[in-house]
């Protein structure tokens, strides 16, 4: 079942630049999808019109099979939790405990529900010992575990993640990127996330979505979208370094099948298979080091 649908989505900003055009978007209950695309491309426009920040001029959103409207729009928000790129646009209470029960506390949920949820909320995302730390005494990315946290407390059904590693570090960006993973297959959370990350988009995502200039230039699983490296490069993005590495012996060796691996995995598996099947020629090569190996002064022009 599709948890949401955009059928023909259009939306122009007040100086009539058009930022989507004809988007027909859907997401099942419970995938992991990606939204990719160079600046400019319409991913931040597609999640704030899915959340109602924007009103789209034309088209539909539906939510559960709720077509979304002014009436019933504080109702759909309460499902789905968005999650800015930049926390500083999030986050605005005293202390991390407080700016995480503001949700909750605007759901008129009781007292012991709100501490319950707030404390499972910093559990979860792993700072419970910042719950009395004033808001600008965190980190950079502790103000993103916090921005999530609050989010998570108010337990949508479906997570808007807008640029959620950028300005991490290698580490933290995998750390977070597995918690994602867990929130989506331990608490069913439904996620839909706009990245540049490329080389960690294939780890995590069930579905991917490119869009250029505001519109879908592909959708699909993972593997058959980078598979068209000429849509990828036009979008203005690059094929995982993985990819790009096996692209580049498929052309020049010739090896490895048409379906390009994504992960490391997926490529060392391909690898062995292309071992495995020239034994003769491996046989061979080894011959001819043995061979180097106990003349070791022909090797020298003696």
């Amino acid at each position: 079942m599709n948890l949401i649908e955009t059928k023909n989505l259009n939306f122009k900003y007040p100086d009539k630049t058009s930022a989507l055009k004809e988007i027909n978007f859907s997401v099942r209950e419970g995938e992991f999808v990606a939204i990719m695309g160079a600046n400019g491309s319409g991913k931040t426009t597609l999640l704030k019109a899915l959340v109602g920040l924007i009103h789209p001029a034309e088209g539909e959103i539906f939510i559960n099979k709720e077509k979304i409207t002014k009436n019933n729009l504080e109702k759909i928000r309460k499902e789905i939790g968005f999650v800015f790129q930049d926390p500083n646009d999030q986050l605005f209470a005293p202390t991390v405990a407080e700016d995480i029960a503001f949700g909750p506390l605007n759901m008129k949920l009781p007292e012991d529900e709100i501490k319950k949820r707030v404390s499972e909320a910093m559990e979860i995302m792993e700072i419970s010992h910042l719950a009395s730390k004033t808001i600008h005494g965190l980190s950079y990315g502790q103000m993103k575990k916090v921005s999530l946290a609050g989010v998570l407390a108010m337990q949508p059904k479906v997570l808007l993640l807008d640029e959620p590693t950028a300005s991490l570090d290698p580490m933290g960006a995998s750390k977070l990127m597995k918690l994602f993973k867990k929130l989506n297959q331990k608490l069913k959370v439904t996620m839909v996330m706009a990245t540049h990350d490329v080389d960690l988009i294939p780890l995590y995502a069930d579905q991917l979505y490119i869009l250029r200039k505001g519109e879908i230039a592909a959708s699909g699983p993972l593997r058959e979208v980078f598979s068209d490296t000429q849509i990828i490069r036009e979008s203005k993005l690059r094929l995982p370094r993985i990819a790009h590495m096996i692209e580049i012996l498929r052309k020049e060796n010739k090896v490895f099948a048409k379906e390009l691996p994504l992960t490391i995995g997926q490529a060392r598996k391909e690898i062995i298979k292309t071992l495995v099947g020239q034994p003769s020629r491996l046989s061979k090569d080894k011959i001819m080091e043995d061979r180097r190996d106990a003349c070791p002064t022909k090797n020298k022009g003696f």
